[in-house]
């Protein structure tokens, strides 16, 4: 499993070179990355199924691209279209496409709706968790802005 974590980062980072990021985004966004496939990996080996562990993996990628791009101040999707890359089911549309040439209908359907219903995981996964993420910056900022008006209503410094 070392492994596949250590070739995730090096995988994650030559996508990141395509993507034209450089510096800390780029390591940053293969670390990112191997948390999402490591989340990946335990979620799946304690039982769960596959699409748990997909959504388990896109959750932690997302809280992690959102706080790595607080802090570096850049965009979120910096981080989001490296680190998404591990979790992207590409095997299963291949197999999908695979069968749809030689005809295997039900393999096709099969295969199709696996793949759909991880594409729409990882979508569901990085939409529930920005949200949150977002939602709790704004209330820490409507909170604070409170506290300071309260202090200057009251006179003190």
């Amino acid at each position: 499993k070392m492994v596949q974590i250590i070739c995730v980062f090096f995988f994650c980072i030559g996508f990141g070179i395509l993507f034209h990021i450089r510096g800390w985004n780029l390591f940053l966004g293969g670390i990112g990355g191997c948390l999402a496939w490591l989340t990946y990996l335990l979620t799946d080996s304690i039982g769960r199924t596959d699409i748990m562990a997909y959504f388990c993996g896109t959750v932690v990628m997302t809280l992690y691209a959102e706080i790595a791009a607080y802090y570096r101040k850049v965009p979120v999707s910096v981080f989001l279209g490296v680190e998404m890359i591990p979790l992207v089911p590409g095997k299963i549309f291949f197999y999908t496409m695979v069968n749809l040439f030689f005809g295997y209908e039900r393999f096709v359907y099969e295969k199709g709706v696996y793949a759909l219903q991880i594409a729409g995981v990882i979508a569901i996964g990085i939409f529930l968790t920005s949200t949150v993420v977002r939602m709790y910056l704004r209330m820490r900022k409507t909170a604070k802005t409170w506290i300071r008006s309260l202090v200057d209503k009251e006179g003190r410094p």
